[in-house]
């Protein structure tokens, strides 16, 4: 009688008489179901949060412009700064392209059916000209010249090795989205070729039959895309048209063939002709105040017909120098006037 209850509950004895009897209180159970409170079945939560971010969308979409620069932005900065070397360098060559293209009557391109970015030409990915190399390694005018039969142009051989055709292949690291190689201080644009997957360059490749001639790739499979389509070399044609064909086809032809057509004259001119961002800076053109002996000068002054490179100002000894806005160096200018380095050759600022 004396035992104590099987299950764990609070025990406090109760006396009956001389008997004591043991009363037990049960624990409340915990279930293991969760229990939730006030909350709908319906979806109106969810309609609010949906309403929310379609309303996010229109804002970001109306206030914020779908390009990091625009082209006004991209134009005010070649007008301000130039173009690069190595953008001068390709627009140069697209411009020989052209003028080519006109001279000949044969178009040559390098061109993609299908592009994978959206807004990219489907007429071409770059202009061929003359001095555009194949991938054997030699100029396209280190080729035949082009046998045109009626509207066809065939695709002439080289003369100084056994490739049998014109196939392009990016020349330049800026056409596979590798411009970062050409502002380097040791760059060397010989040493750069277009990469197979392999790893050795399309020089290291047979021009025949693409077998590499450093490993045992059996065909040349580009580690690249083209910048402009985002396609591999291998979605890639290259194409020599007639200019009666691309008449036909309506396709650009002669003046309209020409780069930058859309843009104005001087713009342009200053992107083919005029100093890249790259070159020296000329110096600053300070004219010279000159003042007669014992008298302060007056509201007028007059300049001196110094050449530009000897203009000076006079300034008091304790006046401190400025720091030159631009690397005497490379002539690219100084990110702050803070900056002790170049950041483009590295060289201290003076």
């Amino acid at each position: 009688m004396g035992e104590p209850p099987e299950h764990g509950g609070d025990v406090s004895p109760r006396k009956s008489g001389d008997i004591a009897i043991p009363v037990v209180r049960e624990e409340p159970q915990l279930s293991h179901t969760p229990c939730c409170r006030n909350i709908s079945e319906s979806d109106h939560v969810h309609e609010q949060i949906r309403d929310i971010a379609s309303v996010a969308k229109d804002v970001i979409k109306n206030n914020f412009q779908k390009h990091a620069t625009s082209q006004e932005q991209v134009f005010q900065g070649l007008r301000l700064f130039g173009p690069s070397a190595q953008s001068q360098k390709l627009m140069r060559l697209e411009y020989e392209a052209a003028a080519y293209a006109m001279n000949t009557g044969v178009y040559v391109v390098w061109r993609c059916d299908k592009p994978k970015l959206s807004g990219a030409n489907t007429n071409f990915c770059v202009r061929i000209g003359a001095r555009h190399r194949c991938f054997c390694g030699h100029s396209l005018k280190e080729h035949e010249e082009p046998r045109q039969t009626n509207d066809r142009v065939v695709s002439p051989g080289c003369t100084l090795c056994g490739c049998l055709r014109y196939a392009y292949v990016p020349n330049e690291p800026e056409e596979v989205g590798e411009g970062w190689l050409s502002r380097r201080a040791n760059w060397k644009p010989s040493s750069w070729s277009a990469k197979c997957r392999c790893g050795h360059g399309h020089l290291k490749h047979d021009p025949k039959s693409h077998n590499c001639n450093e490993c045992f790739c059996a065909s040349f499979i580009s580690h690249f895309l083209c910048v402009v389509c985002d396609c591999s070399w291998e979605a890639h044609e290259t194409a020599f048209q007639s200019e009666g064909k691309r008449m036909k086809l309506g396709l650009p032809v002669r003046e309209k063939f020409f780069p930058l057509g859309d843009v104005e004259w001087s713009l342009r001119d200053a992107i083919l002709n005029g100093p890249t961002s790259n070159a020296k800076a000329p110096p600053p053109c300070i004219p010279r105040v000159t003042m007669s002996a014992g008298r302060v000068p007056s509201g007028r002054v007059c300049l001196s017909a110094t050449p530009p490179n000897q203009r000076s100002i006079r300034r008091p000894p304790s006046a401190a120098q400025p720091l030159p806005p631009h690397c005497s160096e490379c002539g690219a200018i100084f990110r702050s006037p803070q900056s002790k380095f170049c950041s483009n050759c590295g060289k201290p600022r003076a």
